[in-house]
């Protein structure tokens, strides 16, 4: 039996994971686990960590598995599941004078106490009772075709396989699409706004976060057409690193968006590059 035992602290959150597997459990994807919740690329509840730690260590060898959330001295949650299946979960609430607590498990069923009617605090155990059903229902990560995509075009772009984990993997993605959004190539209605020093997607950066979590990536075919211009652009901007690429979408964004008269010299000879090779 191989035993994974976590506890972190983000954002006076106390999160602590106990997970027992019948194979060895990979360094790499321990870390992984580490590096995503600590870094806060999803929020931090139960339904997340069980969807991060199924989807990277899979369930196929899960034995038990815990999540015990302390959101602070008031409130916390707690799951455990044995071989798939919920056996106990435990809600407390804490709130001034009143309290409420929930507990279920599978010998005794379930049980409430509370010394508080308000609708507050009663509204929240059917609400409790069907988030028991949804979280054994959590699998593993499912990807959405635009994830694919867009990890099909990074390839194509850059030649190059992604690592979401690096954060300048996760740039050069964000600044590529608007690029490629700028001639059309989109994999979703992407709305990017010029956030820091570069435009950026929230729905890139979501597709980027369930990439880093998934085992299986499978393939999926570019069309053709637009293969053909991703391959083009990527060719000629292949040999810039990370700063002049944000400099290239920093000024096709200020000067088609803000300010017309907005200049960087060899981010707009690039761009005449692009252009010209596009009409040829």
């Amino acid at each position: 039996m191989k035993e994974l035992n976590k506890c972190y602290l983000i954002d006076n959150k106390y999160i602590i994971i106990n997970y027992t597997s019948s194979k060895k459990i990979k360094y790499d994807n321990e870390k992984k686990i580490d590096r995503i919740i600590n870094d806060e690329y999803y929020k931090i509840n139960l339904e997340n960590i069980i969807l991060i730690v199924r989807s990277i260590l899979g369930m196929e060898n899960e034995n038990t598995f815990r999540v015990t959330i302390v959101y602070h001295e008031n409130i916390t949650d707690l799951v455990y599941f044995s071989k798939g299946k919920i056996v106990k979960y435990a809600k407390k609430v804490g709130n001034n004078s009143s309290y409420l607590d929930i507990l279920y498990t599978v010998k005794k069923g379930l049980n409430i106490n509370t010394n508080n009617k308000d609708s507050d605090f009663v509204d929240l155990i059917p609400n409790e009772v069907k988030r028991m059903n949804n979280l054994e229902n959590i699998k593993d990560i499912t990807l959405k075709k635009s994830d694919l995509l867009l990890y099909e075009i990074y390839k194509l772009f850059y030649c190059d396989t992604p690592n979401f984990f690096d954060n300048n993997d996760r740039i050069r993605a964000q600044v590529m699409m608007f690029i490629l959004s700028e001639y059309g190539i989109s994999i979703d209605t992407d709305i990017f706004s010029l956030s820091k020093d570069y435009p950026k997607s929230l729905k890139i950066n979501e597709s980027m976060n369930r990439l880093m979590i998934a085992n299986d990536i499978s393939k999926i075919n570019v069309r053709d057409y637009y293969k053909k211009d991703i391959i083009a652009i990527g060719k000629i901007l292949l040999n810039c690193n990370t700063d002049e690429l944000i400099d290239i979408a920093k000024y096709m964004y200020i000067s088609k968006y803000r300010d017309k008269n907005y200049m960087n010299d060899n981010a707009y000879r690039l761009v005449k590059k692009i252009n010209r090779n596009r009409n040829n």
